[in-house]
């Protein structure tokens, strides 16, 4: 049977990513711009400007996601677009490039839905069992889903203003951390305490959201405190903000969860990363016998248990490149040995990263002991490891790993974990 392969482009707010997918299930190649560092300097995503740097970018990431997949078009069998819902003049520019591609290269064009999106990413990693209850949690988005079947969407609720993602980032540019302010809470919030009498928002019988109420007793509490005189303790704020958020949003989605008798729940969309979010989950599923799972949110389990099997850091140093706009950009690397001329290069200054890119006389800066092994060595990124090259039947089999080592890793998987979240 002949393989199938999808061009999916995506720019429904400041990222501009192309992605091309063999069968449905198999990632041949992703890249993503980001545009971060521009909206950081407004306090948060600026539409215009999203749109306008989307026009630069379209056609140099496409190119680049073909050259990474050593695809053609030819080679491709259909164009896959997110038609909404985003920012309008973001969605306009990717929506253009994959119509004036499919018509071009007389190709099936296949408008996709953003929150359908959100939910089969999960698919690439594990595929999906129904019936399941959906969470989808991102800056723009908040949404119950209930799906019986294969494409089968039904809202069962969602938020009635801002979005979750929304509210953090509002919420932590109230008590003065920077923009994207969502990781950096849930940071904050890990070693706080819950002390801020915050109210629990939209505590009701629906399965709707609404998080623009506790918003705004966030900023008054802040006010009046500062009228007061009082030292305004970051994390216990932000400890007290996710705590209400986590317990709304479990409270009802276990309850949608037991009311329409799934066994299944997904979570997706950006702002599953949260550890908070993801730590409850994780214990009330557990609790309840319930098929939790969010593969799509950065490092996941399987990647603490590549890592916790690798030996220790083999070594570390900076590295230079141009980045897609053709500015230098310098950041750490590290290099993991997972077996005989087999490392994962851990590398969170870019969200998609090619050694090979590297110029050989920054290699040989860098890792100037290891100048001539590097030249036969295989590099696996951090979050695309596979078990057949980690040995990890092997390791558990023959009992090799140890309680030092595991805590070990432990620790260097929350530092990845840590730089990874950074995104949503």
């Amino acid at each position: 049977m002949k393989d199938t392969y999808i061009l999916a482009i995506e720019s429904s707010c400041d990222e501009t990513s192309a992605s091309i997918i063999k069968n449905g299930s198999i990632e041949i190649a992703t890249v993503v711009l980001s545009q971060m560092d521009i909206h950081e300097t407004f306090g948060g995503v600026v539409p215009e400007i999203a749109s306008r740097n989307h026009i630069e970018n379209i056609t140099m990431v496409i190119e680049d996601t073909l050259n990474k997949s050593e695809l053609t078009m030819d080679d491709i069998d259909a164009i896959a677009v997110t038609y909404g819902p985003g920012l309008i003049g973001s969605l306009l520019i990717g929506v253009t490039a994959a119509k004036t591609l499919a018509y071009f290269y007389k190709k099936p064009l296949v408008p996709v839905h953003h929150i359908a999106g959100h939910i089969y990413a999960n698919n690439l990693v594990k595929p999906l069992e129904f019936p399941l209850i959906a969470l989808v949690v991102s800056g723009g988005h908040t949404d119950l889903i209930y799906m019986k079947e294969d494409y089968s969407f039904e809202r069962i609720g969602g938020t009635l203003d801002d979005a979750v993602g929304e509210a953090y980032d509002k919420v932590a540019r109230v008590i003065g951390v920077t923009y994207p302010g969502g990781p950096k809470l849930d940071k904050l919030a890990q070693s706080g305490r819950d002390t801020y009498p915050l109210p629990l928002p939209l505590d009701d019988t629906s399965y709707n959201f609404s998080f623009s109420g506790l918003k705004s007793a966030v900023i008054n509490l802040v006010h009046n405190e500062k009228q007061k005189g009082n030292e305004i303790i970051k994390e216990n704020i932000a400890t007290s903000f996710q705590s209400r958020v986590v317990e709304i949003l479990t409270k009802k989605t276990m309850r949608a969860i037991k009311e329409y008798n799934v066994k299944n729940l997904i979570i997706a969309g950006g702002v599953s990363a949260n550890s908070g979010i993801r730590n409850k989950f994780d214990e009330l599923c557990l609790k309840n016998n319930i098929n939790a799972f969010s593969g799509n949110s950065g490092v996941g389990k399987s990647t603490l248990i590549n890592a916790i099997f690798s030996k220790t850091i083999t070594q570390e140093g900076d590295i230079s490149k141009k980045n897609k706009r053709g500015k230098n950009t310098t950041t750490s690397i590290k290099l993991y040995e997972i077996d005989k001329n087999t490392y994962i290069a851990d590398t969170p200054g870019f969200s998609t990263f090619d050694i090979s890119e590297i110029p050989s006389n920054q290699l040989e800066k860098c890792f100037i002991e290891f100048k001539n092994e590097l030249q036969n060595c295989e590099f696996v990124g951090c979050t695309h490891i596979k078990e057949e090259k980690c040995g990890i039947k092997e390791a558990v089999n023959n009992n090799k790993i140890s309680k030092d080592r595991y805590e070990r890793f432990c620790k260097i998987y929350n530092e990845i974990k840590e730089r990874e979240e950074r995104k949503w």
